[in-house]
């Protein structure tokens, strides 16, 4: 399921290269390997660095306008921590989208076409 997540991430990050619209990813993987004490150590950098759970993937910067995206496969839900870091957004007067699947990818970004 992942692995279908991190493809569609990258489709959407070629369809926004293409139409020259500026973004960054946000590197939230899993700390794996190590012994538990060796990955609580990894956590806890993390953590002190400015990592935060449930972060969206991307972030799409638009003239005025910022927005969150969240990639999900077709059956893909978010975790209870994303659903949290969506609400603080939203709060902040920010946009978020999850999107499914290239479809919705294409649609999004129709939608910001005329933002820059």
């Amino acid at each position: 399921m992942k692995h279908q997540e991190y493809e569609l991430q990258c489709q959407f990050c070629q369809l926004l290269d293409y139409n020259n619209i500026f973004y960054f990813a946000i590197p939230n993987q899993e700390v794996r390997g190590g012994t538990e004490l060796q990955r609580i150590i990894a956590y806890k950098r993390l953590n002190k660095s400015g990592n935060r759970k449930g972060a969206s993937d991307l972030v799409i910067v638009l003239k005025n306008k910022v927005v969150f995206c969240e990639m999900k496969t077709e059956k893909g839900k978010q975790s209870e921590a994303q659903k949290d870091f969506e609400k603080k957004v939203k709060e902040l007067g920010h946009d978020y989208v999850v999107l499914h699947n290239i479809d919705d990818c294409l649609t999004f970004i129709k939608s910001i076409k005329y933002l820059f």
